[in-house]
Formats: structure tokens, sequence, C-alpha cells
């Protein structure tokens, strides 16, 4: 059988919250799986050994495979009509006007039915894996482990991470730069920045998190960064913050080194963005600082939550002092109930 999946969404968590889906496919319909899609999931996918192979959304490329379905993460219209004029046998979607009276689709009515309305991304996307065979489906889904549809990396990129954050662990510290592993440490990955969400902090009150998390025991904060606002971010922070209460880490333009960066933290504390849900696909705990509506759809695993009532353009000083309280307190909590490891590096 020969499985597409039409994953469209140009942000990183929309990309991470396929994972499951595709190992649930491979694994529940013994397939052929091809996954066309953008270049984001291209360098995700690069090393996954559950997807058979990735395919730019192009009309051409998907009727190379003759898929027997085709499932779509995103059923507009547009994307329904480009699903029709392909030769999939069958095809997988949302019920939308375009779909629901095409004898070729299989509809999924999220939009209409109450028990799809708690359901997040990643569960309704499941669902549409569901629709291929019901009883298939619910005969195998209890005995497979989603917690094995991480993203794979390698030792290069876990020992591109260590090139640049070990040493500077080690130093932060007051320990030699020649010793073998570091002893064991809280690593808490504080990501400020967000593209999509209305809803975050100031960046002071991420530094404000950053300088509390360092003053915990054992904890050491670290920020990463990435080519397009590294010297902003260092700009911006330079000349009213001490930098040496954290660590940054700067990163590349390749996801799978945030990827193995992110598995080998403690905690990620982060607002609804990408960041996070790749702490979720790599099952690291995390604390979301999120809006109340986005827990539906945008859920992470660990369920840990602190809420924002408005969003950057008009939340006040004293209501982010408020969530840098309950965030830290959050954190602690977690820390001695032992949700949090420690590390090596």
């Amino acid at each position: 059988m020969n499985i597409g999946f039409l994953f469209i969404g140009p942000a990183l968590g929309e990309n991470i919250i396929g994972f499951e889906a595709f190992y649930a496919l491979k694994n529940i319909y013994n397939c052929k799986l091809f996954v066309f899609s953008n270049n984001k999931m291209k360098n995700l996918l690069e090393y996954c050994d559950f997807v058979d192979l990735w395919c730019p959304i192009e009309k051409e490329e998907i009727n190379k495979y003759h898929c027997d379905y085709l499932l779509l993460s995103n059923s507009k219209s547009y994307f329904i009509n480009l699903a029709k004029s392909t030769n999939a046998k069958r095809i997988i979607c949302a019920t939308k006007i375009p779909s629901l009276f095409s004898f070729r689709c299989r509809t999924v009515p999220i939009y209409f039915c109450k028990k799809y309305y708690h359901l997040s991304e990643r569960e309704i996307l499941l669902s549409f894996v569901r629709r291929i065979n019901f009883k298939l489906y619910d005969s195998k889904i209890a005995a497979i482990d989603l917690n094995k549809a991480k993203i794979p990396t390698t030792k290069e990129h876990k020992d591109f991470v260590l090139s640049l954050i070990k040493p500077k662990v080690l130093d932060y510290l007051g320990l030699s730069n020649t010793l073998e592993h570091t002893p064991p440490i809280n690593l808490i990955f504080i990501n400020p920045f967000n593209h999509a969400c209305p809803y975050n902090l100031h960046l002071d009150s991420w530094i404000e998190i950053a300088n509390q998390v360092s003053k915990i025991p054992l904890c050491i904060p670290i920020i990463a960064t990435y080519p397009q606002i590294h010297k902003d971010f260092i700009s911006s922070v330079e000349s009213q913050h001490d930098l040496s209460k954290f660590i940054i880490f700067q990163n590349n333009e390749n996801l799978l080194n945030l990827t193995s960066f992110i598995s080998q933290v403690s905690c990620v504390i982060s607002p609804s963005t990408g960041t996070i849900h790749l702490a979720s696909n790599q099952r690291i705990p995390t604390i979301g600082i999120y809006p109340k509506y986005d827990t539906r759809r945008w859920a992470t695993y660990s369920k840990k939550y602190i809420f924002l009532d408005k969003p950057l353009s008009t939340i006040n000083k004293e209501q982010e002092n408020q969530v840098i309280e309950q965030t830290l307190s959050l954190l602690k909590q977690m820390l001695r109930d032992n949700e949090i490891k420690t590390v090596f590096l």
C-alpha cells in the first residue's frame, strides 16, 4: 500500500505535530509512506526511518507514487482541489464542501462533531490515520508506542551541540574545560522567541526568568539563538543585563541541531511556538507560557502551563511579574517532584 501525506504549513510547529501520525501509519498499515511538504520538513525527516521519502508539494511528484490514500494536514479548499486533481485513489481530509460531495474523499468532521472539539492538532491527525481503516486502527493503536515517534538525529548533531555548550557549562561552573563530563546539572532551556502567537512576554521578563533560574541549586539557564536573530538579541541584552547569568547556544540553520540540543536539556520554558512542540516530540518536560485557547489545538506533552490573559501588545509589567513568579514556582515544584531529570554533558 502506498500512502501519501500532503503536509502543509510553513511554521516549525505545524511540521512537528505530524510525526506521531507518520509513525502510526507505518506501523498500522505497513505501507510505503511519502510525505509531500516543505524544506523544514525535509530537514526534520533526513534520518527518519518510518517515512520512506520526502517530496515537494507538486502534483507531478504526487502522481509519481500512485497513492492508495492521500492524507491532508490542511483542508482548505485549495489543497482539497489539488489532491482531487492527482491520481490518488482515496483522499483523507476534514469535512468541507469540496470534499463532502466527492466520491474519492473520506472525511473526518472535525469542525462539526463535538468529540473533535477538544482534540489537539496531533490527535486530529491521528484521527485521519484512523479514517483509512477504523477496525484495523483500533485493533493496533494501543500496542504502538508513540513515544518512539521522535525526530531522529545523529552523533554528528550531538557532537556539534556539545562542542558549543559543554565548554560554556564548565566555565559557568568554574571547572576545567579538560573534564570529560560535566557534573549532574539541570539545564533549563529558556526560549523567548515566538513569531506566530500574539501572546508572549517582553524580552526583559524572559531575561529575569533566566536570572532567577540561575539562583536555583544545580540549575543552569540557557538560551538558544539562530542566525536571523542572534545579533539583535545580543545587542538588546548586553547593555542592560549580565550575560554571565545564563549560557547562549548559537545554533545554525539546521533544525536537527536544535532537536539534538533540546534532547539534551532538562526542561524547556517557552511560549506557544515550534520550539516547545519540538521538546514535546522529544519527550522533554516543558512549561508553556500560553494563552488558554492555545492549550486545545497546540497542547504540549507535559500539559504544564502558565496562562497569559493579555497579548504582548497590552500586557503590563505587573502582569508579567506575576507570570514570572508563577513560572518559577511551577519549575521548583517540578524539580521537587522529580519530573525534571539532571543531565551530564
